[in-house]
């Protein structure tokens, strides 16, 4: 079997490798946004990330094969685990605003090729997409509060929650009837 992804073209050998390839999901740093062979705009996506708590660090981009160096704050398991249509996932560089309150990126879903079309080029796939902007707060910080970087961080971190369950659509559908249900038992009680 051969499948299509990009210019490339796959050789699968068995049907396993194929489901493998398709099934699983990848989350990066966006080629098309940003151009990784300028070092100074790569240091500072890593600066201003750094700047918000995002986890990242600087690659070596001349030997490395690893695009994604300014992270999420969800792991790429738990983007599997609770929107299972997205295959792909962009990561935007991020943007400050005006006012150096926050910064932004788009998050842009790539949702999963239907196995009758693995064999066509992407071009002709039907699988959707969608983008959407994620909002980060820089943190002001107090000293004295040592609790304060954590709450910053979880906020930060159910916000890209909410975002990439949207992108896939099913999962955000499935996570509001599960808070509502939980509501009325919680009533109930």
């Amino acid at each position: 079997m051969v499948g299509v992804y990009g210019n490339d073209r796959i050789e699968f050998h068995t049907p396993e490798e194929a489901e493998e390839f398709y099934g699983s999901l990848t989350v990066e740093n966006s080629d098309f946004a940003m151009d990784l062979s300028n070092h100074a705009a790569v240091a500072s996506e890593v600066r201003t990330a750094k700047a918000l708590l995002l986890p990242c660090h600087m690659p070596d981009l001349a030997n490395s094969p690893d695009r994604y160096f300014s992270r999420l704050l969800v792991s790429k398991e738990w983007i599997a685990l609770n929107a299972p249509n997205i295959w792909a996932l962009d990561v935007t560089p991020l943007q400050m605003s005006e006012d150096g309150k926050y910064a932004t990126r788009e998050l842009v879903a790539h949702m999963k090729v239907d196995e009758d079309e693995w064999h066509l080029s992407p071009d002709e796939w039907t699988n959707e997409h969608s983008m959407k902007d994620m909002e980060y707060d820089f943190p002001i910080l107090d000293a004295k509060d040592i609790f304060a970087r954590q709450r910053h961080l979880d906020k930060m971190r159910r916000r890209e929650e909410a975002c990439i369950r949207e992108l896939d659509g099913d999962a955000a559908i499935e996570y509001r009837e599960r808070k509502a249900q939980m509501a009325r038992e919680r009533q109930c009680r």
